[in-house]
């Protein structure tokens, strides 16, 4: 699935230009596969605790797609506070 209202690289652009104390240094930060359950999730990239994910075979609406992926994106998310 694709997501053709909200693209990925669209906010990629958008969140890796925003200015902010940490951009360089996330700006920086390798892409890195993101697996759940051992299976490709997507892909993420972070700097503390900053995070940029692009979910893998999810459209618009991530927890319908593919909702065990949505559900560790989540408790990932909280756990990184």
């Amino acid at each position: 699935m694709q997501d053709f209202i909200c693209n990925w690289e669209g906010g990629a652009d958008w969140v890796f230009a925003t200015p902010w104390k940490s951009q360089k240094e996330f700006v920086a930060a390798p892409i890195e596969q993101w697996k759940v359950n051992g299976e490709l999730a997507g892909w993420k990239k972070r700097y503390e605790n900053f995070q940029f994910v692009r979910v893998h075979k999810a459209g618009h609406m991530v927890p319908m797609d593919v909702p065990e992926v949505a559900l560790a994106m989540i408790n990932e998310f909280l756990s990184s506070l």
